[in-house]
């Protein structure tokens, strides 16, 4: 079958081709919470936000907001919230537009910055931290760009330097030819309100007085190698933290990555 609609989009014209694509990247993604994980925002403080948006919040102390990934949910966040209450930090976890309960017919890079900006709008308080995994990630560093997001430290966790992900696994399952990919690269470019090759200096441009943490781990199968390396040149300040073998989502669950995050957040 893959075969077949391999050969389907090779007799499509390219702009044909990137339409379809976007829609199937901009497709929500269903992913299921386990019951220990429900059972945990169960004892959180559940609101709605923004338009017909949902979130929860836990313990109290300096707002420390939580972005999951594309495709992700709120309810990943369980390990390193519950580690961030102990050390004396309020933790709000949202779902993003067409994640876990938020409502939402399509997903992108700039609704994860409008559904953060909401959201702070919603708390009225001052943001601490922001801590963002994969798309999350490079999604609330977009939103300083385009939303005037603003927070005081901002850990990444496993972010791309720019939104090649979701194009690099179409052209690797659908074998997309190059100028499919150039179409896709424009119309990702035109959610961070500049073109294909500024999005990492307009991400992740150093705040004079905001701090940053970026954390990869070397098994990563789906963010390259290299991020970590290009997002530093745009801010050479920012502490880099590499681990081994906990691939692209163990970052959320580790204990000894959730001990670096509250070290960084330690409030002295």
């Amino acid at each position: 079958m893959r075969a077949l609609v391999k050969i389907a989009f090779q007799l499509l014209p390219n702009s044909v081709a990137a339409y379809v694509v976007d829609r199937l990247i901009q497709r929500p993604i269903a992913l299921t919470a386990s019951q220990q994980q429900l059972d945990w925002l169960a004892s959180g403080t559940k609101f709605n936000y923004g338009d017909q948006q949902v979130g929860w919040c836990f313990g109290e102390g300096p707002c420390v907001i939580l972005v999951h990934g594309w495709g992700g949910r709120a309810a990943q966040w369980q390990h390193l919230a519950t580690a961030l209450v102990r050390k004396g930090f309020s933790v709000v976890v949202p779902d993003i537009a067409g994640h876990g309960e938020s409502v939402g017919s399509r997903i992108s890079f700039r609704l994860f910055g409008c559904a953060l900006k909401k959201l702070i709008e919603y708390l009225d308080c001052e943001i601490y931290a922001i801590i963002g995994h994969s798309a999350g990630g490079l999604g609330m560093m977009a939103a300083r760009w385009n939303e005037g997001v603003d927070a005081t430290k901002y850990i990444c966790l496993a972010a791309p330097s720019h939104p090649y992900p979701p194009i690099k696994t179409a052209q690797r399952r659908l074998g997309l030819r190059r100028g499919v990919a150039s179409l896709l690269e424009k119309k990702m470019a035109y959610q961070f309100n500049c073109n294909w090759h500024e999005i990492t200096q307009c991400s992740y441009q150093r705040e004079n007085d905001a701090e940053l943490l970026l954390i990869y781990d070397n098994d990563d199968r789906y963010i390259g190698a290299g991020d970590a390396e290009t997002i530093l040149n745009y801010w050479p300040e920012a502490k880099l933290v590499t681990t081994e073998k906990l691939g692209h989502e163990g970052l959320l669950y580790d204990p000894e990555c959730a001990d670096r995050i509250g070290d960084f957040l330690s409030v002295a």
